[in-house]
């Protein structure tokens, strides 16, 4: 599909709690074969997670309440999600300039990353996949992808 006359913009909120088993969620963004980003590595009762993306430094940590080893999900683990350290607002926009990708941490609003160029043309998002791991958890809020001409 010829794109160049298009522009497009996925916008969510994002957060995750910790897995177990070495079992890694993922949230991945695909166009096509291509994988424009993925969050991963939430296993094991971890506190961060890694996005791997590929732009120039290619990936960062994002922080993420650990799981509690002995209850393994529990209510007081889910309840953190109400914390918005852990949710980062994600905005990916397609145009003639390519893709870029903007995270801010939506307690402080500080830049995790900032326009990191995931491709150099624009191209078509043809997915976005989300695979919870094993006592572990992903949330999304207020999804939206939008294209003008």
């Amino acid at each position: 599909t010829d794109l160049s006359g298009e522009t497009w913009t996925l916008s969510f909120e994002w957060a995750a709690c910790g897995g177990c088993n070495n079992k890694p969620d993922h949230t991945t963004l695909k166009a096509g074969d291509a994988t424009l980003f993925d969050l991963s590595g939430n296993s094991n009762w971890n506190t961060t997670v890694t996005i791997i993306y590929t732009g120039s430094d290619g990936s960062k940590t994002l922080p993420v309440p650990g799981c509690d080893k002995s209850n393994r999900f529990t209510a007081a683990v889910g309840d953190q999600y109400n914390t918005t350290t852990y949710w980062h607002h994600i905005v990916v926009t397609g145009s003639a300039e390519g893709v870029k990708m903007t995270i801010t941490n939506s307690s402080t609003g500080a830049a995790v990353v900032e326009d990191v160029v995931l491709s150099e043309t624009n191209v078509n998002p043809t997915s976005l996949i989300i695979e919870p791991c094993c006592g572990g958890g992903i949330g999304i809020d207020a999804l939206s992808l939008t294209y003008e001409e």
